[in-house]
């Protein structure tokens, strides 16, 4: 219990981040959104061309792309580590066998084959 007063415990890693992160989150979307609400009522009160770019029709098909655009990239985003994660599991598996307090006595290592093969399709895969 010593540790929590030092922000090194529980306390301070895992309940503090889990009450506070929902509700910046909260606090963002809802500053976005008036943010989006009021340019889009500034435009509507402006004449010509952004009058008309404010009607619910013109929105919605803007915003409906956008959310497109945006799930494409979240989509890409989620998997972009996965061969990095993937190929951090293959260098502790290389490491292990080559360390003198591991359970197995192989101290040879992997073949170079096997590295500059497992290399090549890690490199070709990108994140499969």
């Amino acid at each position: 219990m010593g540790n929590w007063a030092k922000n090194k415990g529980l306390l301070w890693k895992v309940f503090v981040p889990m009450v506070t992160s929902p509700l910046a989150g909260f606090l963002l979307g809802v500053t976005m959104m008036l943010l989006l609400w009021a340019i889009i009522a500034g435009m509507a009160r402006s004449g010509g061309v952004l009058r008309r770019l404010a009607r619910p029709r013109w929105v919605n098909a803007f915003f409906g792309k956008a959310q497109i655009l945006s799930a494409a990239y979240m989509g890409f985003a989620h998997g972009h580590n996965d061969a990095q994660k993937t190929m951090g599991i293959i260098a502790l598996t290389w490491s292990a066998p080559n360390r003198p307090d591991t359970w197995t006595t192989c101290r040879a290592g992997w073949p170079s084959c096997t590295r500059a093969r497992a290399g090549v399709r890690a490199s070709r895969c990108g994140s499969c």
